[in-house]
């Protein structure tokens, strides 16, 4: 063999080489991200999952991997101390959580609050929870949605227990009352046979986001992974919820204990819980979050949050601001836009609403002037017995 053509592969070989060495080290580079499921896998979770199966934000320079929760499973501790570097809680557990020093923040909303449901055998004396006064209940110990139930409602249950998921205690105890989510637990309970009434927190007034939150520390030092990783789940939840059972395989492989039609559950989620435009999927309203903490007595002004890393944050700008202080004497997380338009409404305190066309220009008692469509300026309001309104905006502006 010639010499120079020996030489002339060599360089070849080299030059192939030398041109696939940056592309493996892109593959070798992949960031992993975990992130820490709070439950067994079930649609709630679904577009973490589909995000995973796609192998969403590859392009990004990371490798997305949901772990599996369950009963035993804490999320907001086990991501504070390192063991993965996302997690899925309660928007309301963050905010406790960091009241108490753990340095996490939401930086995506899933689910426009987390669909918890109490469910107890069908009796027709049950007409409200606070009928349940004595009973054992089997619901996630500590939660502050739970707190909130038992002091807005001064529920004093007989027993408390740890939920499972499993069904065998409530079947054969007539007086037990099981948490759960109302996107499952009354078709499960419906498919073993067990007629059940039910009362959604939700509808009982307590409606926290269903958050995807991370810690201070990623959030400084790795802001690109967070914003691949916000980026990439949010695509992920698109997709699950254009096609739901593209994924359902998947996670009856995971869990059996779902139901095996997904859709209902997702139908759900599509009514009021997942935006319609795949472009808001993530989005958190602010006003939202600062009445969750106005929710909970022991949270003071620690921010939470971070809306930063949803896409499109930042269009638009508020034409107009409010201090706000809730009823426990805590201040806003952060100012309230109240650009108000006809039909929308300012709630003042939760028995009073100022509608802004009836109110143009005829300040109520106690207020300094109403807001009104098209008023400039800053408009404070001021309710009898003096100190800031606890103040809402009734249409809501998401802030991407």
């Amino acid at each position: 063999m010639p010499k120079f053509a020996s030489s002339r592969r060599s360089l070849l070989l080299a030059a192939a080489l030398a041109a696939a060495a940056p592309l493996a080290a892109l593959a070798q580079e992949a960031k992993p991200v975990r992130v820490l499921s709070n439950w067994f896998a079930q649609p709630d979770q679904g577009g973490y999952w589909q995000a995973q199966q796609d192998k969403l934000g590859k392009e990004a320079g990371i490798q997305i991997t949901v772990q599996q929760g369950g009963p035993k499973i804490q999320t907001i501790p086990q991501v504070a101390s390192g063991q993965a570097e996302f997690g899925i809680a309660n928007a309301d557990d963050v905010l406790l959580a960091r009241q108490r020093g753990a340095p996490v923040k939401a930086v995506f909303v899933h689910l426009d609050y987390v669909p918890y449901d109490l469910v107890s055998h069908k009796n027709p004396a049950v007409k409200s929870i606070t009928d349940l006064q004595g009973r054992p209940f089997a619901v996630s110990l500590g939660f502050a949605y739970w707190e909130w139930l038992k002091k807005h409602f001064q529920l004093k249950p007989g027993r408390e227990m740890p939920v499972t998921g499993d069904l065998s205690l409530f079947r054969n105890d007539p007086q037990m009352v099981q948490q759960g989510l109302s996107l499952y637990l009354p078709a499960r309970m419906k498919g073993a046979g067990i007629e059940v009434d039910q009362f959604k927190v939700a509808q009982l007034g307590y409606r926290p986001y269903y958050v995807l939150f991370t810690t201070d520390e990623m959030i400084q030092k790795n802001p690109q992974v967070v914003k691949a990783t916000v980026a990439a789940v949010q695509k992920g939840w698109a997709a699950f919820m254009a096609r739901p059972d593209a994924i359902k395989p998947y996670l009856l492989g995971l869990n059996q204990q779902i139901i095996s039609d997904v859709r209902p559950a997702v139908r759900d989620m599509a009514d009021g819980m997942v935006p319609k435009d795949a472009g808001k999927i993530g989005c958190m309203n602010a006003m939202r979050a600062g009445r969750s903490a106005g929710q909970l007595p022991a949270v003071s002004r620690k921010q939470a949050y971070d809306r930063s890393f949803a896409a499109g944050y930042g269009r638009g700008r508020p034409s107009r601001y409010v201090s706000k202080t809730y009823d426990n004497g805590l201040l806003a997380l952060q100012p309230t836009d109240l650009a108000i338009g006809a039909g929308e409404f300012i709630t003042i305190s939760p028995l009073r609403q100022v509608d802004a066309a009836a109110h143009r220009g005829r300040p109520g008692a106690g207020q300094h002037r109403a807001l009104r469509p098209g008023g400039r300026g800053r408009d404070r309001l001021r309710v009898p017995g003096g100190g800031a309104a606890a103040l809402a905006h009734g249409a809501g502006t998401p802030s991407c």
